[in-house]
């Protein structure tokens, strides 16, 4: 008994067994999940479940399931936690015969379109499309519409291409009946989302599925050449005929006369003696416009990333290098051939270090702005940020890195600069608050000069008369009268007043007659003892002095000015020591070598300066002293001063340091 495929002209004859063959090698390639199943029904005789027959490739995928544990078991048996809702439409399906469609049958997360027609008397086939990306996909970028459509494309491309191998190449396996009947085979091949023809070696087309009908036209008979392009002759580029010359199947890629391009599989097929070719071709008219524009998308990224500034690199897990752009050929100063492959970690000063940063990008998926120093080829280092983000694989687990180091030399640079501009600009503003200091100083002493200037102008005329009168007037008196006395006291008095006057007014302005002339600055400190000794010895004060056994002690200055000041600061001193009394401690240092200087130290034991008095100290009449003047630090910082000198004073661990510093001859 034989099985007729084809319009009644030009009809092919197989066998039973070819056909029932072919069907299940049809039913078995098909991309869509295929199931073949059996109603059964309760005592009242109504649908209540169903039994599989069986299934393909393609629904063990879908549902997860073998193909054994699924064949003559109850849908409930094999999907123990998932019920079948859709009895009802499958019990109208079977009653009326008419094919039908659930639409976006969810499960797993997935949605399904199901296509059930009826085979055979309480049979049906059911065929499950992957619905899915229809429903939610959205259109993120190009690039994802691109690739995405590019991996359909070629999944049904490879889908098909191994559909239509398994058709000729498992015709010589055991035959099998299977419980597809000629109607239902012809029902397959129709539904199938590519064309099919069978062409006779005159190129006559002797049967067509409904996808090349629908696209090309019902050939009735026609030759290839004549049903596709109305030619007269054979297409000199068609290659439909090479399998009957290699008698291999043939793969090749055509553009129809639809401008769509398909690829091609031509297999050689023999029904009884008469050899002829099965050609099945799938539209990959997007699929190559996916691929071309993915092309074009991955030219553009490449582009960017050989022109980007940075060191990219992508790197194994294992740390192998795999690509670099042109700046890290450009910064290593090594070729493409000696970075790919290489050690990723051999690249950096600390190894370990970044070894630390490579592990964290696998360990958090990125990685952002990790120091790190890539060792130059001539020695220096330079300096990097590492930025790394891992790539994944289909299955999740972590495939590459994608590393980028971005070159921080410049920017460390202006770092460096900016630092020092700062300091700059911290010492400038510490300069100018030391000359705002200075200024309100000296405006504050010239304020005061002029003052005590006109005060002792006014004062000294009105002594002279006084010392004058009193001279006239002892003058005129006998050696031996009392009241001489009385008079000499008046004259002394008079005379302590006029030089008082004189000291006021050289307060500010201090003689610069003798600051050029030069002194041994130990043998006049060591001197101010025998001036001190009696304030000292009342104020229970011992004097410590540590004499140098070396150095340079010539200083240049007026000697008597400066014996003035460590007078003022060894006074101030032994006063703030009392009513204890302690040790006044001086001490010789040379200065900081090419300073030129040298400088005295006196310590006291007192109770230290306050720090709100600090910063007033050398304003004249600031004073802690109950009947003190505040004009002895002032007068000694003027004097020093104009010696080119410093005077410096703080606090120690026990009590008040004051340090004169002096310029050596």
């Amino acid at each position: 008994m034989n099985s007729i495929i084809a319009s009644d002209k030009n009809a092919i004859a197989f066998s039973d067994t070819e056909s029932a063959e072919i069907q299940h090698n049809l039913f078995s390639a098909m991309s869509e999940a295929g199931a073949l199943i059996e109603m059964l029904f309760d005592e009242g005789g109504t649908p209540d479940t169903f039994v599989y027959l069986d299934v393909n490739p393609s629904w063990e995928k879908m549902s997860g399931i073998p193909r054994e544990k699924a064949i003559g078991k109850r849908h409930h048996e094999v999907f123990r936690d998932f019920d079948f809702a859709h009895i009802d439409f499958l019990a109208e399906v079977l009653r009326t015969g008419v094919a039908n469609t659930i639409e976006s049958h969810p499960y797993r997360d997935k949605f399904y379109h199901i296509f059930a027609y009826r085979f055979a008397p309480n049979k049906l086939g059911l065929i499950f499309t992957d619905v899915t990306e229809q429903i939610f996909s959205v259109d993120i970028t190009d690039q994802i519409r691109v690739e995405t459509g590019l991996q359909e494309r070629h999944s049904t491309t490879t889908s098909e291409g191994n559909k239509a191998s398994r058709v000729i190449q498992e015709n010589n396996e055991e035959n099998t009946t299977y419980l597809i009947d000629q109607k239902q085979f012809e029902d397959l091949i129709d539904l199938m989302p590519a064309y099919l023809v069978v062409l006779t070696p005159d190129h006559r087309i002797v049967n067509s599925n409904r996808y090349f009908r629908e696209q090309f036209g019902d050939p009735d008979g026609l030759k290839c050449y004549e049903c596709l392009f109305g030619r007269s002759e054979a297409c000199d580029v068609c290659e439909s005929y090479k399998p009957l010359e290699t008698m291999n199947s043939h793969r090749w890629t055509w553009e129809g006369p639809d401008g769509k391009a398909y690829d091609v599989h031509d297999f050689p097929y023999r029904v009884g003696d008469t050899l002829m070719i099965l050609e099945i071709g799938i539209d990959i008219t997007t699929a190559k416009k996916s691929q071309k524009d993915l092309d074009r998308m991955n030219r553009y990224n490449r582009e960017l990333i050989e022109i980007n500034m940075d060191v990219l690199m992508t790197v194994k897990k294992s740390g192998e290098i795999s690509d670099v752009n042109e700046t890290a050929i450009a910064v290593t100063k090594l070729t493409r051939e000696e970075l790919v492959g290489a050690d990723f970690l051999a690249l950096f000063a600390d190894k370990e270090k970044a070894s630390m940063a490579f592990e964290r990008a696998f360990e958090e998926g990125r990685v952002r702005d990790f120091e790190l120093e890539l060792k130059g080829s001539e020695g220096q280092n330079i300096p990097v940020t590492f930025n790394a983000v891992v790539f994944k694989t289909e299955e999740g687990e972590p495939g590459e890195v994608f590393a980028d180091l971005r070159n921080q030399t410049d920017f460390k640079k202006k770092e460096e600069e900016l630092l020092r501009l700062n300091r700059d600009l911290e010492n400038l503003i510490a300069q100018d608050a030391i000359m705002h200091q200075q200024l309100v100083q000296a405006e504050k002493l010239a304020a005061m000069g002029r003052m005590l200037a006109s005060i002792t102008h006014e004062i000294n005329n009105p002594l002279q008369t006084i010392k004058n009168s009193l001279y006239l007037i002892k003058g005129d008196l006998e050696a031996d009268e009392p009241v001489n006395e009385y008079l000499d006291i008046a004259y002394d008095e008079t005379h302590r007043i006029s030089n008082l006057v004189g000291q006021l007014r050289e307060i500010y302005r201090p003689s610069t007659q003798n600051v050029e002339a030069g002194f041994d600055l130990i043998s006049m400190v060591s001197a101010i003892e025998l001036l001190l000794r009696g304030q000292m010895e009342a104020g229970n004060v011992d004097w410590i002095i540590q004499l140098p056994t070396m150095g340079e002690w010539h200083v240049r200055g007026d000697e008597d000015q400066m014996k003035q000041v460590f007078i003022n600061i060894c006074n101030n001193a032994i006063e703030a020591m009392q009513p204890n009394g302690g040790q006044l401690e001086i001490s010789f240092r040379q200065g900081n070598p090419g300073s030129h200087e040298a400088g005295v130290f006196v310590r006291d034991a007192g109770p230290g300066i306050s720090p709100e008095y600090m910063d007033r100290l050398f304003e004249p009449f600031q004073t802690t002293k109950a009947k003190g003047a505040g004009l002895g630090l002032a007068i000694s910082y003027e004097i020093v001063k104009k010696h080119n000198g410093r005077l410096d004073v703080r606090n120690y661990d026990k009590g008040a340091e004051v340090s004169v510093w002096l310029p050596l001859i």
